[in-house]
């Protein structure tokens, strides 16, 4: 009897989970449609839907190649695959940019290209100038750099993090810009970061 007994409450068990199983996929699969349904009628839950998809696959992007990142850290190409793979997604979700004036871009010297910042979605402007420009480097706030994997990969490209609280960050900035001149490196620049910056003895505010 209590043999007959266990075997009774282990079946029931099992039941029991695969009644959650299915009422978890079915959850799943009517939540689903009622995305679809809003997507397909609102133009606003369309955009978040898809907001919310570039945020993910922008951190998916950017930190799946670290592996390979890691055989040549601190240069610029670690992130030519992550670029390369969100201006792709990005046609995918409807983003579009074209680049005028590529035949202006004087080669095998530095500059510095100032970006004026909005959104996250910046980065797919990186991504489209990153492989375009060559040699660059750009510049983020120091938070960045503890986002854990997406930390660690901005700094395998070769990001300058940047404490603007810290009273010495103009001079880090300056000195940066010194070493850009010398590697001939482009620098791509946030407006957000109000700096001056000393080039050629000029100072330039940004």
């Amino acid at each position: 009897m209590i043999l007959h007994s266990l075997g009774h409450g282990s079946s029931l068990d099992h039941i029991h989970s695969r009644m959650i199983g299915v009422s978890c996929s079915s959850v799943g699969l009517g939540l689903l449609i009622i995305l679809v349904v809003l997507c397909t009628v609102s133009g606003a839950a369309r955009y978040r839907a898809k907001y919310t998809l570039y945020i993910f696959c922008s951190f998916l992007f950017a930190t799946a190649p670290i592996p390979l990142m890691l055989l040549r850290p601190r240069d610029w190409r670690n992130a030519l695959i992550p670029a390369w793979l969100i201006t792709r997604f990005s046609r995918m979700i409807g983003c579009h940019f074209i680049l005028i004036g590529k035949e202006n871009i004087v080669k095998d010297t530095g500059a510095v290209v100032l970006i004026n910042h909005q959104s996250c979605l910046d980065v797919i402007v990186l991504g489209e100038l990153w492989p375009v420009l060559e040699r660059c480097t750009v510049i983020a706030k120091n938070a960045v750099l503890y986002l854990g994997s997406y930390g660690l990969a901005s700094w395998l490209w070769g990001t300058i993090f940047i404490d603007r609280k810290n009273s010495n960050a103009q001079n880090k900035v300056n000195s940066t810009i010194e070493i850009i001149k010398k590697r001939r490196c482009n620098f791509c620049f946030r407006q957000e970061y109000s700096f001056f910056l000393k080039v050629h003895g000029i100072q330039i505010i940004l």
